[in-house]
């Protein structure tokens, strides 16, 4: 059997694009490794923070994607970031390999196999406007769909933009709970959730307990294609 090289690892099925940030990540987070049941490798975009990509986001970030995707080897790419929504096209039409940027490109599915509406936990409900939301198949004046954002006074929130190097697991989740629980006093009819960040997947079972309803994120839609990519045998 000959065996070819020509990279320096190999094994890897799911590739992670990673913001530049020190933040403790959890299992269950994008950024950790046992989140998944598939080898992956992690990238990171150098000099891309949160507070960058979501409050300051510059035209360059579409070639600093491409350039750290290029060093990956998988065969799918997740974004570390809902917010990498807003250069999804630009890195599809440039990358030969699924980019999931993010977990709001479910949306559109999750509204014909539910009904409307569809809720959205956001980090930052004022700046996922339709910059962020273009290539996602839905707007943000959609009426079937109802953001809610984390309060940016919390500490969930000051954690990622601050890029702090530690964090109160137990407040994290109260902050994303309580997110979760003014949802459900806005849209009570609520069909499911999708936690647009990605740094909220630990916490999915707590947002489950208060809204009562299927919650998705980017994890699930990595799953989801990378049993699609490669089918388990029953025959």
């Amino acid at each position: 059997m000959i065996v070819h090289g020509g990279q320096p690892y190999y094994g890897q099925f799911m590739g992670v694009l990673l913001l530049d940030a020190q933040y403790p990540r959890m299992a269950g987070d994008v950024g950790h490794a046992e989140t998944y049941r598939m080898p992956v490798q992690f990238e990171i975009v150098p000099g891309l923070t949160a507070d960058r990509l979501i409050h300051h986001f510059d035209t360059d970030i579409v070639a600093q994607v491409q350039t750290t995707i290029d060093h990956l080897r998988a065969r799918a790419v997740v974004g570390g970031c809902g917010f990498f929504a807003a250069v999804h096209q630009q890195i599809r039409e440039l990358t030969p390999i699924p980019f999931l940027s993010s977990s709001l490109l479910q949306v559109p599915w999750l509204r014909m196999l539910y009904g409307d509406p569809i809720g959205i936990l956001t980090i930052d409900a004022d700046a996922l406007n339709d910059h962020y939301l273009k290539d996602c198949g839905f707007s943000r004046d959609d009426p079937g769909v109802v953001v809610q954002g984390i309060d940016p006074d919390s500490m969930f929130a000051r954690v990622y933009f601050e890029n702090r190097n530690h964090f109160d697991s137990d407040v994290m989740r109260d902050s994303v709970v309580e997110a979760a629980r003014a949802l459900i006093d806005t849209a009570p009819n609520v069909r499911a959730v999708v936690l647009e960040c990605t740094n909220m997947a630990p916490f999915a079972r707590s947002v489950q307990n208060v809204v009562r309803v299927p919650i998705y994120d980017i994890q699930g839609l990595a799953h989801f294609v990378a049993e699609a990519t490669e089918r388990a045998d029953y025959a």
